[in-house]
């Protein structure tokens, strides 16, 4: 029988992540044309005909959700199942995993109703996701704060994880029961006026704990990852804040503005994730010499 020769293949660092760069960066270009001109459609800005124009900005966002479980994923290779590391970024990525799929059914959802229903498939998917990110978060809490695997230490982080869960389940069903008395969206179930309340709060719970970790890593390529859940924590609340009628604050121009970031930060935080999840691999795979640029070669004087 013949030998299968196995062949490895040797990658670039500096050149992939540079393509993969270049890469999100046009798909963010594309993606602000069609969603500027679906606000301004003026000029040279107008939109494209609808639904088509939609059905492209969810394609785009899809396209930019799929690389950030895709490298998270990646990145949990590059660890042994007794290392500590591999289940925090496993949970991290199957939460992008999650949402991905929230991404594509909420598409499929767009293309089937006319008038999506309250509660769709798509919100448990978003749900998991939050979990997921959860467990991640507790996680990197236990190996940053435990030391030596000490029973009591691991012992009273569970313990604060579930006070964290409870408390985060529990804050939006007061708010929402009074959203509820008050007459607040009232053409709609309790359930979907619960989770308009759950989604942001999950957002800030998740967000405060990212950004904790970043300056905890002092803004370091391990910190990186969760600043992707900060830019969707931004993007919610402010479209949270729409939700309760913010819009009647503002302006035509400013809600425009407003809206186009809001939409930037959502599309970005995919982008930011995918990107920082692949540094990090790269750094654990090939190590960080291919991070600074080599001097170039000495002339020779003929």
């Amino acid at each position: 029988m013949t030998k299968v020769r196995q062949v490895e293949v040797h990658l670039n660092p500096r050149k992939f992540l540079r393509i993969c760069v270049v890469s999100a960066l046009v798909l963010l270009a594309v993606y602000v044309y069609f969603d500027v001109s679906s606000y301004v459609n003026a000029g040279w800005l107008k939109a494209p005909p609808q639904p088509w124009a939609d059905n492209v900005i969810d394609c785009l966002i899809i396209l930019a959700a799929i690389p950030a479980p895709g490298f998270g994923l990646l990145l949990t290779r590059q660890f042994t199942s007794s290392e500590p590391q591999r289940r925090i970024w496993l949970f991290f990525a199957i939460g992008w995993f999650c949402w991905v799929l929230g991404e594509v059914t909420g598409f499929v959802y767009s293309q089937i109703y006319a008038t999506l229903p309250d509660i769709t498939l798509t919100d448990l998917f978003w749900v998991a996701g939050y979990i997921f990110f959860g467990i991640a978060i507790y996680y990197q809490y236990v190996l940053i704060y435990v030391r030596g695997n000490i029973y009591g230490g691991v012992r009273s982080a569970r313990m604060g994880f579930v006070s964290a869960v409870l408390h985060t389940l529990l804050l939006p069903f007061i708010i929402a029961v009074i959203l509820r008395q008050a007459g607040f969206n009232d053409q709609s179930t309790f359930m979907s006026t619960y989770l308009n309340v759950l989604y942001p709060t999950c957002d800030l719970v998740v967000g405060i704990a990212a950004l904790w970790f970043s300056l905890i890593f002092r803004r370091g390529v391990l910190g990186r990852p969760w600043l992707g859940l900060l830019l969707f924590a931004v993007s919610d609340g402010i479209s949270g804040w729409y939700w309760l009628g913010g819009q009647r604050l503002l302006t035509p121009g400013t809600d425009t503005a407003l809206s186009v970031m809001t939409d930037l930060l959502y599309i970005g935080g995919y982008l930011f994730t995918a990107l920082a999840c692949l540094s990090i691999y790269l750094v654990t795979r090939y190590g960080t010499g291919w991070q600074s640029r080599p001097e170039p070669p000495d002339r020779q004087v003929p």
